[in-house]
């Protein structure tokens, strides 16, 4: 199998969200993976793109730009995730507490633990140059 590696920079605004969805179906579908792994990556995806959207660049904060990184290999794909938004490691949340009633539990913080059950491992870093970095990878 041939090792490809594809990357798309948008704005980190709402209206990148169809785009960076719509990029990542039609690379993963080329890839020829189990459809389930295609939409349970495609979700992840979504569900961390709306989340740098959402939260990288608050009020006050100059806009920037979402890299989204996808890298097919013959055992394993590699997605990042990155902006250069403010310092946030969605991976050091408190989980959600599934043994509370529904009514008293937040209503959001979902992604990160639908996202562990979804990819093998997942990795947050901050750079030196100041870029969030949110590494997903999926074996195959």
């Amino acid at each position: 199998m041939e090792i490809t590696k594809h990357r798309l920079t948008v704005p980190a605004q709402s209206w990148s969200l169809e785009e960076i969805r719509g990029f990542c179906k039609r690379t993963l579908k080329s890839s020829s993976i189990d459809q389930q792994v295609y939409r349970q990556l495609v979700l992840a995806v979504d569900e961390v793109a709306a989340n740098v959207v959402e939260h990288a660049y608050p009020e006050g904060v100059k806009r920037g730009d979402i890299t989204l990184d996808i890298d097919i290999q013959e055992q394993r794909i590699t997605i990042e995730i990155s902006d250069t938004g403010v310092p946030f490691n969605p991976l050091a949340t408190e989980p959600v507490d599934p043994k509370k009633s529904f009514s008293s539990r937040r209503r959001r913080g979902y992604g990160i633990p639908i996202i562990r059950r979804i990819v093998e491992d997942i990795h947050y870093e901050r750079t030196d140059d100041g870029t969030n970095v949110l590494r997903m990878t999926k074996l195959r």
